[in-house]
């Protein structure tokens, strides 16, 4: 144990019959022997006057140059010369550093030894009778601290990497969003909107990039909006929705339109908010249109087709006997006027027997020159 007072010649046997006084001087030695910081106390002379075990291990100190007594320099000059103050002149080490205690100011600096060890290293003046310095070894603490700054700097490096990917992502997605032909939208429970993709821009003249600022009674209009309300209502309700109307887009088109709305059930089971899609069918319409109408068109021409085929079978039949009839009385007076007509009526109808079944395709068609003229007579005869 060391002592803080026993002179470095006296004997450890002469303890006994010691005063009471050097027994409490033993006494808070031992106390000070359990601490796990270093202590040491070096008088207004710099010579050691009173120290802790633990200071003489966490420097690394010889226990035989600890004593009363002991100069301030020895310690210094063992530092220099074993390389804890770093590379340069011991020398100059030694003297800057003596210089630096006859000051005898505050100080708490932390210094790294060879080893790795970190001291924490606080001093304070006693006036008018030297300076008390403590020792501590805070190598783990810093190393822990190191490890939770660089746990840190890893974490909010996954973190920014995971933000970018994030925003990647979040690009891509609206960049295909955008891309769609159709509307996309979300709205919260309280009916903000959230999102909207570009075509809300494109048909409406909306700012999508402050979806929570735009209203969707402004730029549907007060008569479509009624239509579309009802069914709001139903989706945040629960119940996914999909219904027909008819809208005005900024440019004056007016386009049919089918939405969808899906609502978006939270884990708790309230509607958190609803997804909006809407398509346009306009063409589509159209296009249903046209095809009823290529089917009455067909369906015309079966029944024109048919008809005119039984027609024709039935002209063929008067034709051949009125012209057998004509041949057979060449000289006959009845035949130019009875008969003749008759016939010529009868090839008349078969002229429009033979349009009808172009038109109905029961005849190929063939490309030939005609007469202008010509044509248009038959076809004043077919129309009266």
């Amino acid at each position: 144990m060391t002592n803080v007072c026993r002179p470095a010649d006296e004997a450890p046997g002469d303890d006994a019959g010691a005063p009471a006084p050097l027994e409490r001087y033993r006494t808070l030695q031992t106390g000070l022997d359990m601490l796990e910081q270093g202590l040491s106390i070096f008088d207004a002379d710099l010579r050691l006057v009173a120290w802790n075990r633990a200071y003489v291990t966490l420097l690394g100190f010889p226990r035989e140059m600890a004593w009363l007594g002991a100069p301030f320099r020895s310690f210094i000059e063992y530092n220099a010369r074993r390389g804890d103050y770093g590379p340069g002149d011991p020398q100059q080490q030694v003297a800057e550093r003596i210089a630096a205690a006859r000051l005898f100011t505050p100080h708490d600096i932390e210094r790294v030894r060879p080893d790795g060890t970190v001291l924490r290293i606080r001093g304070q003046p006693v006036p008018g009778h030297g300076f008390v310095t403590l020792y501590s070894d805070v190598t783990e603490r810093r190393r822990a601290e190191a490890t939770i700054r660089r746990q840190n700097a890893e974490l909010e490096s996954r973190v920014a990497a995971r933000t970018a990917e994030l925003q990647r992502s979040e690009e891509r997605m609206r960049l295909v969003m955008d891309s769609i032909p159709a509307l996309v939208a979300y709205f919260d429970a309280e009916r903000v909107y959230r999102y909207l993709n570009r075509g809300y821009a494109d048909w409406f003249g909306v700012d999508t990039s402050r979806p929570e600022s735009v209203s969707a009674r402004r730029f549907l209009g007060e008569a479509v909006y009624a239509i579309v309300r009802p069914h709001v209502r139903r989706a945040m309700a629960g119940e996914a929705q999909s219904f027909t109307y008819e809208l005005a887009t900024q440019d004056g088109q007016r386009r049919i339109v089918r939405t969808s709305f899906a609502p978006e059930i939270a884990e708790d089971g309230r509607v958190a908010g609803c997804f909006e899609l809407t398509f346009d069918i306009t063409e589509q319409r159209r296009a249903q249109a046209l095809m009823a109408r290529a089917q009455k068109l067909e369906s015309l021409g079966h029944l024109t087709g048919g008809l005119a085929h039984d027609f024709n079978n039935i002209l063929t039949v008067v034709i051949g006997n009125l012209d057998a009839l004509a041949h057979a009385r060449p000289h006959d007076d009845a035949v130019p006027e009875y008969v003749q007509p008759a016939l010529d009526a009868a090839r008349r109808g078969a002229e429009l027997v033979r349009a009808l079944l172009s038109f109905a395709r029961r005849q190929p068609l063939q490309a030939a020159s005609v007469h202008v003229g010509a044509l248009v007579d038959t076809v004043a005869r077919l129309v009266r």
